[in-house]
């Protein structure tokens, strides 16, 4: 078997600790995992036997020269593999980040809109309740009431003609009612 793969027996027995430069944290784990696929154990018996060191550099791993072959390898490949696979997920992730800042934006201009209709219904309610307010003081309480020769015999109209009646009422509370519709 060995010579058929091309093996020395020097090499299966020439164990040695390699250092593994890494960028960064995933690539750290994805060392170790490749370590644990390419020897066939478990990742934590990789973690624990084949690690011996471990810093933000790197990693320094202890095996045989072959398994180093074989896991620098795979290594190499997965480590191109991830790179692109993290580019293509921050890709994803800025044209949601762009999506939802959009999505904000327009829910701000909204909001806005909604507040100022707001604002207008309350101010225009204000209003409004002030105009019915006078016409129910003016139906009730004048019989000298300006507008109520123009109403109807239907109480809607009277209220709706003493209601524009008092928009165009002088508001100074000095003056009596009478006085406020006076011409």
């Amino acid at each position: 078997m060995l010579a058929r793969y091309g093996i020395d027996e020097a090499s299966l027995t020439d164990i040695r600790t390699l250092r593994y430069a890494t960028d960064y944290d995933d690539e750290q784990e994805l060392l170790i995992v490749v370590a644990s696929y390419a020897l066939q154990i478990p990742y934590a018996q990789v973690h624990a036997e084949v690690v011996t060191k471990k810093d933000a550099l790197g990693l320094d791993l202890t095996m045989s020269v072959e398994q180093h072959g074989l896991v620098a390898s795979l290594f190499e490949h997965h480590r191109i593999g991830l790179e692109k696979s993290i580019k293509r997920l921050e890709t994803n992730q800025e044209k949601k980040k762009d999506a939802m800042q959009e999505e904000i934006e327009k829910l701000t201009a909204k909001i806005r809109t909604l507040k100022a209709i707001f604002g207008n219904l309350a101010q225009s309610m204000e209003k409004a309740r002030q105009s019915i307010l006078c016409a129910y003081v003016n139906l009730n309480n004048l019989v000298d009431y300006t507008g109520w020769s123009n109403a109807s015999t239907d109480g809607a109209d009277a209220i709706i003609s003493a209601a524009e009646s008092c928009v165009r009422l002088d508001p100074s509370t000095r003056q009596l009612p009478g006085q406020r519709l006076g011409n």
